[in-house]
């Protein structure tokens, strides 16, 4: 077979072969172990319906059941029966994804449903049969399983690397061996096997069929990983953990402690790689994080006397640590920075790992104060502690009334990054009002409306940071391999403030999606104080070599639930649905506000095309993705927008402080002719002193 080079594989010894023949299948099977002399007996004879039948009633009397493999959680039994109907009906979608309904049989490579190939109907499929025991689902999942190996031959591979991906395009050819197809379809069709390995519909010759698959993908994959396919750390951690879970789910095959012990040098190493001191996943981006770190957490589970991966429980102690220090008092979730929004139920499967492991007070924060006993730190991350992520809370509590904001002062992130650095998310009273817009799905079928809009929320502009005559951040993919050196003083005054100082230069890099976007040399530099109980006050300095006049947007991305009112030519209100408030106040005249929402167009000056992924549109301000569970599109939602025309060097300065209602008094900052800012603290006054060059208390 000739294929073009892009898909030879990265090492010689990767065998693309097929063990269809029963003789080379059974030579793949560990015969030697005492519990297959059954099986080891038929095979001296070559009688290869009594070794199938002797071989698949040990894989039927175990099944595969494991700490390795997430059980099928139903959280809506009406809409999982929904779901799986559609599947039986061949009417399939991925999450995000409104389903395609496929005539008569799947379409495996050039797929209207570009992650066929990890089986995305068989969550539903599965779940549904475990809950109502219709052999119709148990038939759909042997029926699409039998049509795969029919439809898809080994000798085809690609490799792992290789994703599908053309000039920036997502196109319909995809790559069945794409590293994070195999693991999840791996993952998911035994999960399936196990559900239905009783049913009459599953046949001793399609059960084999499919260990037969599984082990073909493995042969064919352990020599690259091993290797080192180019990937990001977190596809190569999920290729780690197939190596594992294919030896351990799979003991009774030959390469299963080949497997193990790749698959464990290579997790081990990589977790100390990718997790930073400070428990940051290099990958940054949130929701991604931690359904890696409750990888982690399984695979400890799964191997308790493995040394070797219990000399890196510390660093994954710390991982969860990181990431559950960061959620919200409101909803006791994580913020949404980066691709994919964080799941309640992959939240909730990370407390229980972090309660396994002896961390309860993750509990506490989970739930918004109602569980266990707090931790030992309020701001995070506590005073002292080196910095890598760059992820920082200021908060008065875990409680749901909580005055909280998370802000990203750290490394753009190795994957799946947005344009955030500098952006915050902000809650007080139980109630967010400026958020993260999150992330759409990845996939539709539909034609994109005002209510079902997949955009691309990863550009600067829909974030909480600025855009300068048009241009907006740009996205450098890196990790912080030293720490961090931005100003995190928590707890100054008594206790009583916390201060936070980093920047962002816009000469820094080329847009990746957009390499003719004009560079300014400007730094842009933000400071927060938080005065518990109170407020924050936020500077934006701005300082370069331009000498023209520039134009700055300054934004503030408010949840649906928020309307933003105007008190004052420089004080606006933004008004939740439940009745608190937040006051948005700033002291210089040359800012003007304005609300932004739905808005179909980028700002003018920001070129972009779409061809990030190819079902995602761009838009302009004021977007705020659904959950996955309405199908991962955006919905127009407020963004506080303010304008100026100026000269550098200039600093922004904005008062929020949150109250219960639209009547109630807040303590507004004074700033004084020589830049001195002054609060009512509830414990007494806070001063401070500003210029562009220092911020500092008095």
């Amino acid at each position: 077979m000739n294929l073009p080079d892009l898909y030879q594989p990265p090492v010689a010894d990767a065998p693309r072969e097929s063990l269809a023949e029963p003789a080379d299948f059974f030579e793949q099977v560990h015969l030697n172990k005492p519990a297959l002399g059954g099986v080891a007996e038929a095979v001296s004879r070559e009688d290869w319906d009594d070794a199938t039948k002797a071989l698949a009633g040990i894989f039927r009397q175990r099944g595969f059941a494991s700490p390795l493999l997430q059980p099928t959680t139903v959280s809506d039994a009406q809409e999982t029966i929904r779901r799986a109907d559609e599947a039986v009906q061949l009417k399939i979608g991925d999450a995000g994804e409104s389903p395609f309904a496929f005539d008569g049989r799947i379409i495996w490579r050039e797929s209207p449903v570009t992650t066929i190939c990890r089986f995305p109907h068989f969550e539903p499929l599965t779940a549904a049969y475990e809950q109502a025991k219709h052999p119709k689902y148990a038939n759909a999942i042997v029926r699409d399983i039998r049509d795969y190996i029919a439809s898809v031959s080994i000798e085809d591979a690609m490799p792992l690397h290789v994703k599908g991906n053309r000039n920036g395009r997502m196109f319909r050819e995809g790559n069945p061996w794409q590293n994070n197809y195999l693991l999840v379809r791996f993952e998911r069709w035994l999960r399936a096997l196990h559900a239905v390995r009783d049913s009459p519909e599953l046949t001793d010759e399609d059960l084999l069929s499919a260990i037969r698959c599984i082990i073909e993908d493995a042969r064919w994959a352990k020599p690259q990983i091993e290797a080192g396919f180019p990937a990001a750390n977190n596809l190569k951690l999920a290729m780690a953990r197939y190596l594992i879970e294919v030896g351990l789910l799979l003991p009774e095959m030959a390469i299963a402690p080949e497997c193990i012990a790749s698959g464990r040098d290579l997790f081990t190493s990589l977790v100390m790689q990718s997790v930073y001191p400070d428990g940051a996943y290099d990958e940054l981006t949130i929701g991604y994080s931690i359904s890696t770190i409750n990888s982690m957490c399984r695979l400890m589970l799964a191997m308790p006397g493995d040394k070797a991966l219990h000399a890196v429980r510390d660093r994954i102690l710390q991982a969860i640590r990181y990431n559950m220090a960061l959620t919200r008092p409101t909803d006791g979730m994580p913020p949404a920075y980066g691709d994919v929004n964080p799941f309640v139920l992959a939240r909730d499967e990370l407390v229980e790992h972090a309660q396994r492991l002896g961390l309860h007070w993750v509990a506490h924060v989970a739930t918004s104060g109602r569980k266990s006993e707090p931790p030992d730190f309020t701001a995070f991350p506590p005073a002292g502690e080196s910095q890598y992520g760059g992820y920082y809370v200021m908060r008065d509590g875990f409680k749901a009334d909580a005055m909280y904001m998370v802000i990203d002062g750290g490394p753009c992130g190795t994957n799946h990054v947005h344009m955030d650095k500098l952006s915050f998310e902000m809650c007080a009273m139980g109630q967010p009002f400026i958020v993260d817009p999150g992330s759409c799905g990845y996939f539709t079928q539909d034609e994109d409306t005002d209510s079902d809009r997949h955009v691309n929320l990863s550009y600067g502009y829909h974030h909480n940071n600025l855009t300068i005559n048009g241009v907006d951040q740009t996205e450098t993919r890196n990790r912080s391999d030293t720490p961090l050196q931005n100003r995190w003083e928590p707890g100054l005054a008594d206790g009583r403030i916390d201060i936070f100082e980093s920047s962002y230069r816009f000469d820094q890099a080329v847009h990746l999606n957009n390499p003719g976007e004009p560079l300014l040399p400007i730094e842009h530099r933000r400071r927060v104080v938080f005065v518990r109980g109170v407020g924050w006050l936020m500077e934006d300095v701005l300082t370069g070599d331009m000498m023209d006049v520039i134009s700055v947007e300054q934004q503030f991305q408010c949840p649906a639930t928020i309307s933003p009112r105007q008190l004052a030519e420089n004080h606006w209100q933004l008004i939740s649905a439940a009745g608190p408030v937040l006051h948005v106040v700033g002291w210089d005249a040359t800012w003007q506000g304005r609300v932004a929402i739905g808005e179909t167009e980028p700002p003018v000056g920001v070129n972009r095309d779409s061809h990030h992924w190819n079902c995602w549109t761009n838009a302009g301000r004021g977007w705020c993705a659904q959950p996955m569970s309405k199908r991962g599109g955006a919905q127009p939602s407020p963004m506080l927008l303010f304008q100026a025309k100026l000269t550098l060097p200039h600093i922004r300065r904005v008062w929020f402080a949150p109250a219960r209602s639209v009547s109630d008094s807040v303590t507004i900052a004074r700033v004084d002719a020589a830049d001195v800012i002054k609060v009512s603290g509830h414990d007494g006054p806070v001063t401070l002193r500003s210029t562009t060059d220092e911020l500092s208390v008095v």
